[in-house]
Order: C-alpha cells, then sequence, then structure tokens
C-alpha cells in the first residue's frame, strides 16, 4: 500500500517550474518558472488549470518569499520585484546580481533578507527600505541553496563548486568551509534534522551525504538518485523527508534510518514524467512538487 498517492494536478504553466511558496494565512500555494508567471493556487482544489496569475516577471521566476503584503519574485537575470498583493502590482524592482536569483531569504527578527545568486554572490539589504547592507562571493560558481540552523546560529550555503559555506547570519562573515565533493560536482540542496544535530545535502553526483553539526564530519554517503538532486525538505514533525531529482522522481525517506519509503515516479501515469525541480510540504501534511512538465502536484497520505 503506498504511502503517498496523488490528489491532484496543477497545470496551468507554460514552461517549467523552478520554484514553490505556501502562505498559511490565505492557504495559498504559489508557483514560477521559466513561462515568467506567478501562479496562485487553492492545494485542495483538485482540479486542473484553476490558478490565477500574480505576477508576470521579466525573466525566468526562480524563487519567491513573502514578507507582509508584499511578494518578492526572484528572476534568471539578477532582479528581484516586489509585488503588492493587495493589488498585484509592483512595487519596486531590486537588481542586486547578474545572475539567477535562486533563493530569497527574509530573517524578520533583524529586518534583514538574504539574496543567493548564480552569479556566485550573496546579498543582504534592509527589510523596508531595502538599503543594500552587504554582498560578498562565496564561489566562482553558482549558489544554489541556504538553510538556516535551528537555532538560528548559522547559514549553510549550498555551491556550484562541491562546497558548503557557514556564514555568519547578521555579519555575513564566512566561518567555514566544507568540501562535500569533487568541484565539479554542484551541491543543490541542505537540510536540517529537526534537532540541529545532522544535516544533510545532495547534488548534481546524486549522492545523500549525512553530515554531524558541530564536527561537521561526513557520517554516511549514500546513492539517492540517478541523476542531479535538485531539493530535499523534511515533514513538519521531522520523521521523514523528500527529494526530487532530474531524473523524474520524487522519494519519500525515513529520516531516522535514511532508507526509501517510496518513490514517486512517471510509470503509473500520475507522477512527473521529466526533471523534478522542486518541492514544498504543506501543513497538512501534503508534498507539492513541480518540475519541467509545466505541472504541480500534490501528494498526500493514502
Amino acid at each position: 500500500m503506498p504511502l503517498f498517492s496523488l490528489r491532484c494536478l496543477l497545470s496551468g504553466h507554460q514552461g517549467s517550474v523552478y520554484t514553490l511558496d505556501y502562505d498559511r494565512e490565505s492557504d495559498t500555494l504559489r508557483s514560477g518558472g521559466g513561462d515568467r508567471i506567478v501562479a496562485a493556487w487553492k492545494p485542495d482544489g483538485g482540479s486542473m488549470q484553476d490558478g490565477i496569475m500574480l505576477a508576470r516577471a521579466a525573466d525566468a521566476v526562480y524563487s519567491l518569499a513573502q514578507i507582509g503584503n508584499t511578494l518578492y519574485v526572484g528572476q534568471g537575470v539578477g532582479g528581484i520585484h516586489l509585488i503588492n498583493l493587495e493589488d498585484r502590482t509592483e512595487a519596486r524592482l531590486l537588481q542586486p546580481h547578474e545572475g539567477p536569483v535562486f533563493g530569497i531569504y527574509p530573517r524578520n527578527e533583524e529586518g534583514l533578507i538574504t539574496f543567493i545568486s548564480g552569479d556566485g554572490t550573496l546579498s543582504r539589504y534592509t527589510i523596508g527600505t531595502h538599503e543594500p547592507l552587504s554582498r560578498i562571493r562565496l564561489s566562482e560558481k553558482k549558489l544554489r541553496s541556504l538553510v538556516r540552523h535551528p537555532d538560528q546560529s548559522c547559514d549553510l550555503i549550498a555551491c556550484g563548486d562541491g562546497s558548503i559555506v557557514l556564514i555568519d547570519p547578521v555579519k555575513s562573515t564566512v566561518r567555514d568551509r566544507i568540501r562535500v565533493c569533487d568541484p565539479e560536482f554542484s551541491i543543490n540542496a541542505i537540510a536540517f534534522f529537526p534537532d540541529g544535530r545532522h544535516f544533510i545535502c545532495a547534488g548534481r553526483d546524486a549522492m545523500l551525504y549525512t553530515y554531524e553539526w558541530g564536527t561537521m564530519k561526513c557520517i554516511d554517503s549514500i546513492p539517492a538518485h540517478n541523476y542531479a538532486v535538485y531539493g530535499i525538505a523534511f515533514e513538519q514533525n521531522g520523521h521523514r523527508f523528500a527529494t526530487v531529482s532530474r531524473d523524474k522522481t520524487a522519494k519519500i525517506w525515513d529520516a531516522k534510518t535514511i532508507q526509501v519509503l517510496q518513490r514517486l515516479e512517471g510509470n503509473d501515469g500520475k507522477g512527473h514524467v521529466h526533471s523534478v525541480n522542486t518541492l514544498l510540504w504543506l501543513p497538512d501534511g501534503s508534498l507539492a512538487t513541480a518540475g519541467d512538465d509545466r505541472a504541480v502536484r500534490i501528494w498526500s497520505e493514502s
């Protein structure tokens, strides 16, 4: 008996989907991709083509984040569109980077927002006035994702040169750099176990690495997919995590044993048939996945 089954298919995009975001207050799932569209969906809608267009960017959309009534839209040529969600108009355009903006990470406590880019740099701005505070180069290759330690003490950046950089979350100073794999293989995704004592990472070499926080030692590495891994995320209770890959599959893993519990794939006519680029756990325990087949799929436990 499969753990998860397809609940609904959201198919309004006309290009690859690269990013997902969720707003709890309005129970709205948002998606963005190669068609330059930011779309909004009701995750329990259950029907195809039932989304609404929130915004159209100047280039492909790679990242989304909401602060108050403002939606930040990171696009392919280094800009961030600030969209007023009340009237869906552009309030401002920031241009901090020359490459795709792969991640947008608010830190509301300090009034800071961090952007990471395919140009290898990280930038920080103030929330509200959007004054630039710092910009640092962390790699000659792209920066793919950022994860914050559960105690908020450190940020980890996944780099295209096969390394992970540890930085101070406020000062932006580099604390350490971990060489995970060959420099030719990008690290694309990182996730902390909920207790903060370990983290996992994966990337272009399709391996899944487990590290011990504190010692920064790799304690396990296993083949995870057949091709590059693009995303990792833990469900809310931390008992399971999911990965998505260019090999057209998503996988559900047991967080304690690091064993695969289920493959979500397209050979049954329900899964993705092209690269799966992004994933997001929803508050009700469902899993949203999206990719190059232009669709968002929502999987729920049977």
